[in-house]
């Protein structure tokens, strides 16, 4: 077996304890500042304060509301205060599935309807005249193809 060197563990253990102690024997006492101001910051923190407390008073009121909503939807009672329109809607909706083939149950349905004057139902000629350049360009454009498919 290879002896080991000898250990100077005690000597480096008495130096850094001797370092350690002189160190917080000649160390000054720790003071602090309390006269140190930062008028922008402080500025800017009381208005971020102030935001704060509007949005959590803003935010107190919705949650009573929230709450009375929550209630008054959860909470039995109150019988009468409310009546259904379902028979009314229903007789709406079957006038208009079974078609309205009277005048008297369309102007019930449709009060203050008129029918319109017939220049308005009939194309105008300007009307006329686009339609049929549509169509003899649409034509014109068919011919050409079946021109070039023929020579293909």
């Amino acid at each position: 077996m290879i002896d080991a060197p000898p250990r100077h563990d005690c000597a480096m253990a008495g130096f850094a304890l001797a370092a350690v102690l002189s160190s917080l024997l000649f160390v000054s006492p720790a003071t602090a500042q309390i006269a140190v101001t930062d008028p922008p910051v402080e500025t800017s923190a009381a208005a971020a304060a102030s935001e704060l407390l509007q949005t959590n008073q803003i935010l107190s009121q919705d949650v009573q509301v929230n709450t009375h909503t929550a209630q008054s939807l959860t909470t039995p009672g109150g019988a009468g205060a409310w009546q259904s329109d379902a028979a009314y809607l229903n007789s709406l909706a079957a006038n208009l599935n079974n078609g309205i083939n009277s005048t008297t149950l369309f102007n019930s349905n449709f009060p203050g309807w008129q029918t319109l004057p017939a220049q308005h139902t009939a194309l105008k000629a300007g009307e006329r005249d686009c339609l049929a350049n549509i169509r003899r360009r649409a034509s014109d454009r068919a011919a050409a193809g079946r021109r070039l498919w023929q020579r293909g």
